[in-house]
């Protein structure tokens, strides 16, 4: 056992003390005070830190207490368990009080047992501890409480059994329903609950709880049988049916769930809570429009509810109404709810405006959370596309990341920045960095390969792509994008093709894969299977390396009239575009 020295010699001297004070005194038994009571134990409570006691109510015992002979033994075990439970030593404190609740049969300490061994997470310690502070206080409510919590959350349910026969006896029902709602095997638990209150002699309230008791347990048909056990539905209460309707929500029965709410609410127009519920059920049911009228019912009765407002501006931001969504999301901000997750959904309303300085300071105002690093890494990439790509660099640099993962996203971010500014030099340095630390990262390896075919070191590009389907043979943008390099760029054009065939096989609709399939039987001279694949392509994706294939394809097959046209399409939506430039330089000097 390892104590502070400095806290040992104030208990050894306190105890020293003590002590001096009962044999000058001439006591041979002390009365220990009613006013130092531990609290009854809590199983379900959190550790507390160290050094810390659990703060927890105070119940007084009816019963007179015993008498304790003050041996020094004893007391030497008391100090060494106070002390270790100030420590946060729990499993040694446990074994301390038990021993000394059995010498003086003070059931005070049988409780201290208990929880110490609760807290030192030694379940079937605190059962035996907490067995003999049942023993010594038989009537003690929370004595027995904390015996079947601690006997239901190791599955010992027959032991359990007699004590909540005692509660049910007693009229505990809530008490009862919260033990078993804890219990890992809910059909168990539910079987128990039947034991001890037979259906056939069943109150209205016991059937209620039971389902209470079954919608917890997460076991919702029983829910909605012990739910029909109470009689007509017109019978139940609001709080009733609204247990009927999240028990059929939750079974999967989402449309029987929304006409129980809706006819609840013609009995209640009034009912917030209900109305809120009927409008989250629609939105879940895809009834946008239906979920989004409820809510702006809501909006006149409750103008300043977080979750009406969040909800108004979900709809409309998904449905296109970016200015209504603001509206509302702003209103957010102004009740200081759900700050950063705000800021973030206003920062993507300003880019789907084009609105992208707007964007960049909403981004950079999320400060903490979940959004933090996605909104960070957001607004450096529109700061290099508004033309500050040193500033974006110098921002993603000071960037405070919390694991490994987030590290790496954004090493890859600041490094696909050098890639945009065509600084290829630059990324391929840094990624070769990055794969020295994780060789076998398949996001880093495919990255490398696309700044090396810019660098036109296509030796390394097959070196990274065949590494990643070592690693991941199905991997169909490697298969693609290793095919694709070797039908355009050698005259491995059969093996390029096979490649990408079992891209396609993995991903038929793909139109990148579609255009590689083309590009590849172009090569190899089977011009209207080309022209097949090349079309679909087209028809998926406009795309101006695509369009840049079907002209080509096109143009050698005499169709020179419809490879114009394809080529002028691909000018007007892509003119920059490095292969339509050089097709068009080949074929059209």
């Amino acid at each position: 056992m390892v104590l502070k020295i400095g806290k040992m010699m104030r208990l050894l001297l306190s105890f020293w003390l003590l002590m001096a004070v009962v044999q000058f005194a001439g006591c041979s038994s002390l009365q220990v005070d009613s006013e130092l009571e531990e609290p009854a134990i809590t199983v379900v409570s959190p550790s507390p830190q160290q050094g810390e006691s659990p703060a927890v109510s105070v119940s007084a015992r009816s019963r007179e207490l015993p008498e304790v002979e003050l041996t020094a033994p004893l007391m030497m075990e008391l100090l060494i368990a106070e002390m270790a439970d100030v420590e946060g030593q729990y499993g040694i404190a446990m074994i301390y009080f038990f021993d000394t609740a059995q010498k003086s049969r003070d059931p005070r300490l049988a409780q201290r047992a208990t929880r110490a061994a609760v807290f030192a997470k030694n379940y079937p310690f605190a059962v035996q501890a907490a067995a003999f502070w049942v023993e010594l206080e038989p009537q003690h409510q929370e004595a027995r409480q904390a015996l079947i919590s601690l006997l239901v959350s190791l599955d010992r349910y027959q032991e359990a059994k007699p004590h909540l026969q005692q509660l049910a006896e007693a009229q505990r029902l809530q008490q009862v329903s919260k033990i078993l709602a804890r219990a890992a095997d809910a059909k168990q638990a539910l079987a128990l609950f039947d034991d001890l209150y037979l259906p056939a002699e069943r109150t209205a309230a016991q059937h209620y709880v039971g389902a209470e008791l079954a919608f917890e347990l997460k076991q919702y048909e029983s829910a909605l049988s012990r739910l029909k056990l109470m009689g007509e539905e017109e019978t139940l209460t609001l709080e009733q049916r609204q247990l009927q309707a999240n028990a059929l929500y939750h079974s999967g029965d989402i449309a029987a769930a929304i006409e129980v709410l809706a006819e609840l609410l013609q009995r209640s127009p009034d009912a917030a809570t209900i109305r809120l519920r009927y409008a989250r059920m629609l939105i879940d049911n895809n009834q946008l429009e239906q979920g989004y009228q409820q809510l702006k019912m809501l909006s006149e009765q409750l103008p300043d509810n977080s979750d009406v407002i969040y909800g108004l501006g979900l709809i409309a931001y998904n449905a296109g109404r970016y200015d209504e969504a603001k509206e509302q999301f702003e209103k957010l901000l102004a009740l200081n709810n759900r700050v950063d997750m705000v800021r973030h959904t206003l920062g993507q309303i300003s880019e789907l405006q084009q609105q992208l300085a707007q964007a960049i300071e909403w981004y950079l105002q999320v400060e903490k959370g979940e959004y933090y690093i996605q909104s960070q890494l957001r607004a450096a990439v529109l700061m290099a596309e508004t033309g500050s790509l040193q500033q974006a660099l110098a921002h993603l640099q000071q960037l405070q990341v919390e694991s490994e993962q987030e590290q790496l996203q954004l090493e890859l971010i600041q490094t696909e920045l050098l890639v945009q500014a065509g600084r290829y030099d630059e990324a391929m340095a840094r990624y070769t960095t990055l794969l020295q630390q994780t060789p076998d990262s398949i996001e880093l390896r495919y990255a490398r390969a696309m700044v090396a075919e810019k660098l036109e070191q296509l030796a390394l590009l097959e070196q990274d792509l065949r590494h990643v389907l070592q690693l991941e043979p199905d991997n169909h943008q490697a298969l693609n994008a290793l095919g694709y390099t070797l039908a355009d760029r050698t005259e491995r054009a059969e093996e390029a093709y096979q490649l990408i065939e079992r891209a396609y096989q993995i991903s038929p609709d793909d139109p990148a894969i579609l255009d590689s399939m083309g590009w590849a039987l172009y090569r190899l001279g089977r011009l209207e299977e080309a022209l097949q694949f090349l079309q679909q392509a087209a028809e998926a994706l406009e795309d101006g390396e695509i369009f840049a294939h079907l002209g080509e394809v096109l143009w050698m097959a005499g169709e020179r009239e419809a490879a114009q046209q394809v080529w002028q399409r691909a000018k007007e939506i892509d003119p920059d575009n490095r292969v339509l430039r050089r097709t068009l330089q080949r074929l059209l000097p």
